[in-house]
């Protein structure tokens, strides 16, 4: 009998532990709510206590302020209101936010260096905006006339960089949000070495249409927090559950790992959990059929569920590497976040030109 019992014990010890193991991991105590530093420290911020508040820093001109158990918010000096007030989980010792209020206040204000044109935009309006002059604009983006058009690329400031002490032609990329192939062409250099001082100037973007469904949709992820991404999207992939070659469905955006991930359109969780090739994934059904896939996650919020709404800009997992065999595995490959459309029959949809236009539209 007592070894019965001890047997017992021991099955349900192994039993409780392959549970943890293959579980993902969730972000919070709380349903629909996750931890400060496990949502901000991720995108490059630093969580500090100061006093009663907490001060979330990135730059020195990009400061959140949150006060435990308010709805109200700093974000650069002004106010913003919070769907649901900051909570002090007590069993965990860890400050909360909603799920829907991180992306609104990771998202920079006023501080894109590019500019999309919006459908009523005229040049004066976009001065108005930035705070520059129409002859500025004209200057800045080779214009003729005040004609512009939608999607169009227009600078907001001007378009030279004098390069610093420890520059790299990367960095520069990174931060004037170009490529380095980009700024090579564009300035004729001979190889990707710069010098402090040298000008170089930002090279504009091409003009990108506004798609005809999903223009007011959100990029899934933060700015900053992952690498300048291609069209991979119909590229083959070696892994295959059944020996069959396939092609890619989607499109791969390089990150860390525990990157959060927003929602890029409002809908109803269809599907949640592991898959054989997309790893812990997602998939959003919007209200006309269409379905976006977020694969290869670490994890999600707790309180998500199969059935649930969810709205545009909540976020709705963090970015990983598992997939590709069976529950838990991971480490196959480098953490990105696979991101996928379908029609509402099923068919596959090249969601590069969605991505395209949430990236950079104001």
């Amino acid at each position: 009998m007592i070894w019965n019992r001890n047997r017992n014990i021991i099955c349900l010890l192994v039993l409780t532990l392959m549970i943890c193991l293959f579980t993902p991991f969730d972000a919070h105590a709380g349903a629909h709510e996750v931890s400060i530093r496990s949502a901000f420290e991720p995108m490059g911020y630093k969580v500090i206590l100061e006093g009663k508040n907490i001060k979330l820093v990135r730059e020195k001109d990009e400061v959140i302020v949150l006060t435990p158990y308010s709805a109200k918010a700093l974000k650069n000096g002004q106010s913003h209101t919070l769907n649901k007030a900051i909570r002090f989980d007590n069993k965990k010792s860890l400050n909360m936010i909603s799920v829907l209020d991180v992306y609104g206040l990771a998202k920079p204000v006023n501080k894109e260096k590019h500019y999309r044109v919006k459908a009523d935009d005229t040049l004066w309006k976009i001065s108005r905006k930035f705070n520059v002059t129409v002859p500025d604009l004209k200057v800045w983006n080779s214009l003729d006339s005040d004609v512009i058009i939608p999607g169009q690329h227009l600078h907001t400031k001007n378009p030279i960089y004098i390069v610093k002490p420890g520059d790299s032609i990367w960095e520069i990329a990174h931060k004037t949000e170009s490529t380095v192939n980009d700024l090579i062409a564009t300035n004729k250099l001979t190889s990707d070495i710069v010098v402090p001082g040298q000008k170089l100037t930002i090279p504009l973007q091409p003009s990108v249409q506004p798609p005809n469904l999903f223009a007011d949709g959100i990029f899934p992820l933060a700015k900053e927090t992952y690498q300048p991404y291609g069209n991979s999207y119909g590229a083959g992939r070696d892994f295959s559950s059944d020996g069959k070659s396939r092609s890619h469905e989607g499109i791969d955006i390089m990150t860390e790992k525990w990157i959060p991930v927003f929602s890029a359109i409002e809908g109803t969780i269809v599907k949640l959990g592991w898959n054989t090739y997309g790893g812990y994934r997602i998939t959003i059904k919007a209200p006309n059929g269409y379905t976006f896939y977020y694969a290869h996650l670490m994890g999600y919020p707790e309180g998500l569920n199969i059935g649930q709404w969810v709205s545009a800009g909540q976020l709705i997992g963090f970015t990983g590497d598992t997939g590709y065999g069976e529950q838990g595995t991971n480490g196959k490959f480098p953490a990105h976040l696979h991101f996928g459309m379908y029609d509402p029959q099923g068919n596959s949809i090249n969601p590069y030109s969605y991505l395209k236009w949430w990236e950079m539209k104001p």
